[in-house]
């Protein structure tokens, strides 16, 4: 897909849960939401810093000691994925950023086309944890998949 295109439905991807024992566990599935998003008017300074302090809120409830290969955001610039790198502390490597130049935002579906990418280029079969991120207007996802 084109990137300069987007889909616009977050009921556009799945997600198969199972009792049945498969390659991933899903751990930590939190969600944060603020709705005063819905009747409040920000400026965007006000706006990124409100955004960014629920971000950080989420990371504290999944990073304490663990290790992840990936940590994965929705498809947004080059300059949002080095936001969200620093501001929750991540090194470059944790990024998968392939998909940013090939694929338009398109919702909830960019944390799992680039994982599912992300699984097909790997060289390693690491056993390391993963970290996803949706972040919408005033609602903040995440959940990890581990080994």
């Amino acid at each position: 897909m084109n990137s300069a295109e987007s889909i616009l439905s977050d009921g556009a991807v799945s997600f198969v849960l199972s009792r049945e024992k498969g390659e991933f566990k899903l751990k930590d599935l939190t969600l944060r939401n603020d709705l005063e998003y819905l009747s409040k008017t920000y400026d965007i300074i006000s706006y990124f810093k409100k955004n960014t302090d629920h971000m950080k809120e989420i990371w504290k409830v999944i990073s304490p000691e663990r290790k992840f290969e990936k940590v994965f955001f929705p498809n947004y610039s080059l300059l949002a994925q080095r936001g969200f790198k620093s501001q929750l502390g991540l090194t470059s490597d944790q990024l998968y950023l392939e998909n940013l130049s090939k694929l338009g935002h398109v919702f909830a579906c960019d944390v799992f086309i680039n994982f599912v990418d992300y699984l097909k280029s790997r060289n390693s079969d690491g056993r390391d944890s993963f970290a996803f991120f949706t972040i919408g207007n005033y609602r903040w996802g995440s959940f990890v998949l581990e080994p």
